[in-house]
């Protein structure tokens, strides 16, 4: 994988995560660490 289709999955997991209400800032938090 490289790091460009790493980083489009995870612009991809947080898109959804917004638009289903998740705070941009919480999304990213999440992603961060779970």
């Amino acid at each position: 994988m490289t790091p460009q289709s790493i980083i489009a999955d995870i612009s991809i997991e947080l898109e959804e995560k917004i638009r289903n209400g998740m705070n941009p800032k919480e999304a990213v938090k999440k992603y961060m660490y779970d």
